[in-house]
């Protein structure tokens, strides 16, 4: 069995490398695709514009990560730690996320649609032009969020958290959200769970 003096040379030569120390680790760019990073400790590294489609992410650390620009279409980050991590133009489009720390995150213009979001804490998390539409969101946590130009068509809000969140223009046609908290402005009148909805 080969051995690597470093987890970023294990990364690289195999496209594995579970439960590595990979802190502050320069990938900017780099092609990944596939890549089963389980429970790696990515916390500060630069990750912008890598290709990481399809990828095992699950219990990875990726605090304060730079992911933008990113590709993580389809990847599994299921309990992952994206606190203050930056998404900003990333795509996770049908990434499973659910259960994932997005508090204080960066999600501008961040494409999300279709992706398993259920569960997420977005609490104090900048969403401004995000896509979400066709999202599962049921129970997803929005406290304190700015949503700005969110698009949320189709997506499922089951009981989300939308309390005190700041909600400057979402569009919630044909989105299922029954149970959903809103209040003051955000409040959605008494509507079937589908509608035809901008909340200004």
């Amino acid at each position: 069995m080969a051995e690597y003096k470093t987890p970023l040379e294990q990364l690289k030569a195999t496209n594995a490398c579970i439960n590595c120390d990979l802190r502050g680790a320069d990938l900017e760019d780099a092609n990944h695709e596939g890549a089963d990073l389980t429970n790696a400790n990515l916390a500060g590294a630069n990750l912008a514009g890598i290709n990481l489609s399809g990828a095992n992410l699950e219990g990875a650390n990726l605090t304060g990560a730079d992911l933008s620009e990113a590709n993580l279409k389809g990847a599994r980050l299921t309990r992952c730690n994206l606190e203050r991590a930056n998404l900003r133009d990333a795509d996770l489009a049908n990434a499973t996320i659910n259960s994932v720390n997005l508090s204080r995150s960066n999600l501008q213009n961040t494409g999300l649609e279709d992706a398993d979001l259920s569960k997420t804490n977005f609490s104090g998390a900048l969403l401004k032009d995000t896509t979400l539409s066709g999202a599962n969101l049921t129970e997803a946590d929005f406290s304190d969020a700015t949503l700005e130009r969110v698009n949320l068509q189709g997506s499922d809000l089951l009981c989300a958290n939308f309390l005190s969140a700041k909600v400057v223009q979402i569009d919630l046609q044909r989105a299922e959200y029954d149970g959903a908290q809103f209040r003051g402005k955000n409040i959605v009148p008494d509507q079937p769970s589908r509608g035809s909805i901008k909340v200004f």
